[in-house]
């Protein structure tokens, strides 16, 4: 299954949805990176509004996926991408749940301060 974001559903919706995305993800029905590549519209939507709301819904289910779940190239490419959205509703936060990842390392902290 991709991601089937729908950024004008309601919060009922919107939760039942992520539930759904986390557990394809986590039981690798789906990966990540095809999860991320199904908001490509969205996360490059010229509205910083809809920009916002794909960048806090990619940030829900990287803070629901288990701590063990993301490889160390997996948080350098998201750290990358959120310090490139960093003006994004949701990329701050994003990028707080991945400092909290034991993988999350000094050169990551560096590029997060410098963005």
């Amino acid at each position: 299954m991709v991601c089937q974001f729908a950024p004008h559903s309601g919060p009922l919706q919107t939760v039942a949805l992520l539930t759904e995305v986390i557990a394809d993800i986590e039981t690798r029905k789906t990966t990540l990176i095809d999860t991320v590549q199904s908001l490509g519209e969205y996360i490059n939507d010229e509205d910083p509004i809809l920009r916002g709301k794909a960048i806090s819904y990619l940030t829900a289910i990287i803070q629901a996926l288990s701590p063990k779940y993301l490889s160390r190239q997996q948080i350098q490419v998201l750290t990358t991408f959120f310090c490139d959205r960093i003006e994004d509703g949701g990329a701050v936060d994003g990028l707080q749940a991945l400092q909290g990842l034991d993988r999350f390392n000094k050169f990551l902290a560096t590029q997060v301060a410098q963005a």
